[in-house]
């Protein structure tokens, strides 16, 4: 069995989010408010292989937080629930190349007064 990825996970700046580095790196993966599986999507990115177990520890007390197969954590986001508790989901990529839904016939003004 190989070695894991290990992720450093350490607050940003914007309350909320975080900053994921790769173990030993100095530029970080991402800033995200799930660190773990924004940072599998950047090493699937990069090439590594979807079988290789990713690890995401905190800072600084470098506890394992959250371990899965980079691939698995690659196809997952958080959403939240109908109780508004967050829940797992499948990931689909925002898309941005979709021209934007227009209702039919012009516009009104709304008259000045």
């Amino acid at each position: 069995m190989s070695d894991p990825v290990v992720i450093i996970a350490a607050p940003a700046r914007r309350p909320g989010c975080y900053l994921a580095y790769l173990d030993g790196e100095t530029e970080p993966l991402c800033t995200s408010r799930a660190p773990f599986l924004a940072a599998a999507r950047a090493l699937q990115a990069r090439g590594f292989a979807p079988g290789v177990q990713l690890v995401m520890r905190r800072d600084p007390d470098g506890m394992d937080c959250l371990k899965a197969p980079l691939g698995i954590a690659a196809g997952l986001r958080v959403k939240e629930g109908d109780d508004r508790s967050p829940c797992f989901a499948p990931y689909s990529e925002f898309r941005t190349d979709k021209a934007p839904e227009v209702a039919d016939g012009p516009i009104k003004k709304a008259a000045s007064r």
